[in-house]
Parts: C-alpha cells; structure tokens; sequence
C-alpha cells in the first residue's frame, strides 16, 4: 500500500513540476512566486491527503465496521505479541471466547437491522467496562474474544 501512495505522490508531483515549468514561461516574477506558493500548497496538501488516506486504510484494516472495535486478524496478531510478550516476562493473560446463543433466530425473526444493533450495543457495553489495554474483538458474525492483559483468570472473574 505504502509504495502505491509514493508512485501516486511521484506522478502528482511530476505532473505538478510540468505544470509549473509550462506556466514559469508565463508569468513575470511577482505573479511566477505567487503560482510557485500556489503550486507547492497543493504539492503538500496532496501528500497529507495520501498520508491521512493511508492511515484510514490501516484502521480499516484493524477494525470491525460494524462494531467497531478489533477485528479477526488484528486481533490474532495483537494475541500472538501478548502470547510472546507473557512468555518472554513470565506473566499471564486470560483469553476468553463468546458468542450470542440463537442469534440466528434474532436475525431471522427481527431482521439483520436488529441484529446489527445487538452486535454494537454488546460492543459498546463490553467496550466500556475493561481497561484500555484489554483487546476486545469480533471474531466472527455473533462471536467475539477478550484479551485481559498481565490478568490471571480469577482477577477477571468479577469482569465476566
């Protein structure tokens, strides 16, 4: 992804570099400074916009649209460097996997609307009761995992 954006910001730059020696022609001094100032505004502007586009892309990548919070694989990558982290440190973790019992029965009664409102409200209360280093994600259509970091399974009890 990141070598798409710096081959986009090369052409725009490039097509901004003809651009500006087409018009340098032109223009007298003072209007010349004023275009270069223009010119080089959008120049920047441009690489913000692929610099804001490429950290949209990142979040969208580790986030579930719906729920908003973790995804599958950002939530497997996230595990796996607690797993080598508790390991290296002697430290432990608890990792706890559910799901909605008959969720298929609220979709199929209610509808998929109603269902998506399930799925974020569980998000948004689950979401709101752990520590900001905890990983809370969905896994798959009604399942989701918790990670509690440096947690040992009968301090997070209170939590379930």
């Amino acid at each position: 992804m990141r070598k798409y954006m710096k081959d986009t910001l090369k052409v725009k730059r490039e097509d901004l570099i003809k651009l500006y020696k087409a018009r340098a022609e032109e223009i007298d001094d003072t209007g010349l400074y004023e275009f270069h100032t223009n010119l080089m505004s959008r120049y920047i502007f441009t690489k913000k916009e692929l610099d804001d586009k490429e950290k949209e892309n990142v979040y969208l990548s580790e986030i579930d649209p719906l729920t908003r919070i973790c995804n599958r694989s950002n939530f497997l990558r996230q595990l796996e460097r607690e797993f080598q982290r508790a390991k290296r440190y002697n430290e432990s973790f608890t990792l706890i996997i559910f799901d909605i019992d008959n969720f298929t029965r609220i979709n199929e009664e209610f509808g998929y609307k109603l269902g998506d409102k399930v799925l974020k409200s569980i998000a948004e209360l689950v979401s709101a009761e752990i520590r900001k280093t905890d990983i809370f994600a969905r896994i798959g259509g009604e399942e989701f995992a918790l990670l509690f970091t440096r947690t040992r399974m009968e301090n997070t009890v209170p939590v379930i």
